[in-house]
């Protein structure tokens, strides 16, 4: 399960926080990651990094009151949070941290309640302010993926409507975990939308590394002046007639956390092990196309040769080791 689902309240935000600072200051004992350089590998690699300890870094109480998981955080332009739960409402908390006792949205019996279902994701549109446009990714009860738009009534209080909904996407999962997560939008203004692969265990049908699926990829779409989505024209397999259009990156597990730097337009995603590594993964601004391994590699670290393809991965920028 991936790690938003097992922290509630405003602890998650912060340890998000937290993870990024020591990502940037601790350095790695392996070469390929000194730096944010994407590194090609072909052959199993040395050991990946072990846990980092972090330092000068500090968790407090911002907001409480939730009634289940946080998934998801976005701040609006004026300081207000929206606050995205797993049993699918949104919530709003000022900037004060004072929790707004009414919901900003309510999905009630569209979202399912178990495994990766639910609210998984949530971004503003970049014209919020204008347009009052949020994007949900969800699962619903029958095992579909939605990425879907809703409109907001900017006046106060700060509403969102539900039956607003206008569907960006559809996509039924092969399984009932690995459905992906955070959302976002990038400083191009196309939608990033990261996919998992879909399959509970070791990605049997090598989903992650098919060009011909959307599973275990990175997505981009242009969402804007569309009532669903358009490719944008410098997608990189835009032109094979064997690969999805949509697809942006390749060769992720369960890419459940997704940060855009707003000065660089670097893209940095959090994607979950199988059973010994845990990865974040850098994509520089505008580099399309790269393949992070899975599930030939996990991490950095050889996983099974019959994935579905040869050649050169990307190997994470971080990495460290988990039990079980």
């Amino acid at each position: 399960m991936p790690l938003p689902l097992r922290f509630n309240g405003f602890l998650l935000w912060l340890i998000s926080l937290v993870g990024l600072v020591a990502c940037e200051q601790l350095p790695s004992a392996s070469p390929e990651m000194n730096d944010l350089t994407p590194t090609m590998f072909n052959t199993p690699p040395p050991s990946p990094t072990a846990v980092a300890q972090l330092v000068g870094a500090e968790l407090e109480l911002f907001a409480e009151g939730f009634a289940g998981p946080i998934t998801s955080i976005q701040e609006l332009s004026d300081g207000r949070l929206l606050v995205a739960q797993n049993s699918g409402a949104v919530r709003v908390v000022q900037p004060d941290g004072k929790l707004i006792p009414e919901d900003f949205l309510r999905l009630g019996d569209r979202v399912g309640n178990k495994y990766d279902f639910g609210i998984l994701g949530l971004v503003a549109d970049p014209n919020f302010d204008q347009n009052g446009h949020v994007y949900v990714n969800y699962v619903d009860p029958d095992q579909v993926s939605h990425i879907a738009r809703f409109t907001s009534d900017l006046s106060e209080p700060l509403q969102g409507d539900p039956d607003s909904e206008q569907t960006i996407l559809r996509l039924p999962q092969p399984g009932e975990q690995h459905n992906g997560g955070g959302i976002a939008f990038g400083t191009d203004g196309y939608l990033y939308v990261p996919m998992g692969d879909g399959i509970e265990n070791a990605d049997a049908d090598n989903l992650a590394q098919d060009k011909s699926e959307l599973f275990g990829k990175l997505l981009r779409l242009d969402v804007q002046d569309t009532l669903t989505y358009t490719i944008p024209p410098d997608n990189p397999f835009i032109d094979d007639p064997t690969a999805r259009p949509e697809i942006w990156a390749t060769g992720l597990r369960n890419p459940y956390s997704i940060v855009v730097d707003e000065k660089t337009g670097d893209i940095f995603i959090g994607d979950v092990g199988e059973k010994a590594w845990e990865e974040i993964n850098h994509i520089p601004a505008g580099q399309a196309g790269l393949n992070f391994g899975w599930s030939c590699r996990e991490g950095s670290a050889f996983f099974k040769s019959d994935c579905g393809q040869t050649g050169a991965f990307t190997a994470p920028v971080y990495e460290y080791a988990h039990e079980g």
